[in-house]
């Protein structure tokens, strides 16, 4: 733990606080995105008996604490913040399976091993079968991530303006217009999810300088499923088969895009929830440190705590964190 200044703590510098875990927050540097919430928990009785007297005085503000705790559980700027993080982690989600399915795929198309193994037609074909189940793996956590994200997002910018809902539902249409394979990826999910396995194909070609690979999709076997018009439009452009890594980076890049406007407007629409939600913690986070710290600046507290951590094991005086100076430690002197 930190003293007041970034030093260590002593024991006895604890007992003011003891009996509280002094789990806290940072209030964001950007205005429009909200605080990190950390919640807070109380020693119970049972648990206290295990670290001795020192750890069973309650903090002198916990009363005042409580409620803002459930100040801020109740805030609507909290369940906006709740909101907004869950579609930002979903979209990453999303985005590692989408970069690991392109990966896979330029890897299937230019690995000459993959593409010697995905070509052979007679003998062994257990390294095909392979390369068809990681597909297949790959294919579903992308489309299960896909649906979450536009999912997620929806209601998000449900639950906002008129302004931003016509927003992003004009960005959603113009990425519609211009990657015309979108409508196709996005409804793929209820084909891979409730209808069959898909129809993969693989053509290769020698050459003198090695082999080359394409992963493809056979599309009139995609086509035997019932698909909104959109999606099916686009099928019937792509003729026999439909290669999948051209369109896995367009679409890559557009739907994060979208997806991050959307969030965008979503911070920039509520200033108002936002600020009395880090109010309030600010407030909360000034009682748990004694006046110290809003939290603002607790990263920097705890990277500080850590250095002075190194500084005493190594000897070395450690230094104010307001001042940068070593502490002054006549009062420490026995005589």
């Amino acid at each position: 733990m930190s003293g007041p200044h970034g030093g260590i703590q002593t024991q006895s510098s604890r007992n003011s606080a003891a009996g509280f875990c002094e789990t806290r927050e940072a209030l964001s540097r950007n205005p429009r995105e909200p605080c990190v919430r950390i919640d807070t928990q109380y020693m119970s009785n049972a648990h206290r008996s295990d670290f001795g007297d020192a750890y069973t005085v309650e903090h002198p503000a916990a009363d005042e604490i409580r409620n803002i705790e459930s100040e801020i559980r109740r805030h609507p700027g909290r369940k906006l913040q709740r909101q907004l993080d869950d579609v930002t982690r979903i979209l990453g989600a999303w985005a590692g399976f989408s970069n690991a399915l392109m990966s896979l795929v330029h890897e299937c198309e230019t690995e000459q091993r993959l593409i010697h193994e995905i070509m052979r037609n007679i003998g062994n074909q257990d390294g095909r079968r392979a390369v068809t189940i990681a597909l297949d793996q790959s294919m579903i956590a992308y489309v299960a991530g896909l649906g979450a994200v536009v999912e997620h997002t929806r209601n998000a910018v449900r639950n906002q303006s008129d302004r931003v809902q016509a927003s992003h539902q004009g960005r959603v249409a113009a990425l519609n217009a211009e990657l015309p394979a979108a409508a196709f990826l996005v409804k793929l999910r209820n084909y891979v999810l409730h209808h069959v396995a898909l129809p993969w194909e693989f053509r290769g070609e020698l050459l003198q300088e090695g082999a080359t690979a394409e992963v493809l999709l056979n599309t009139p076997e995609l086509l035997r499923h019932e698909w909104a018009k959109p999606a099916r439009d686009f099928l019937l452009t792509c003729g026999d088969q439909l290669r999948l890594g051209l369109l896995l980076r367009p679409f890559h890049d557009a739907i994060t895009e979208v997806t991050s406007l959307a969030l965008s407007d979503c911070w920039d629409s509520n200033p108002a929830p936002i600020d009395e939600l880090n109010k309030l913690i600010a407030r909360r986070n000034l009682l748990l440190t004694g006046g110290v710290t809003d939290g603002r600046d607790w990263q920097e507290r705890m990277a500080h705590a850590q250095e002075n951590l190194v500084r005493m094991q190594s000897g070395e005086p450690q230094v104010d964190f307001e001042t940068g100076l070593p502490f002054d430690t006549t009062d420490d002197d026995p005589s």
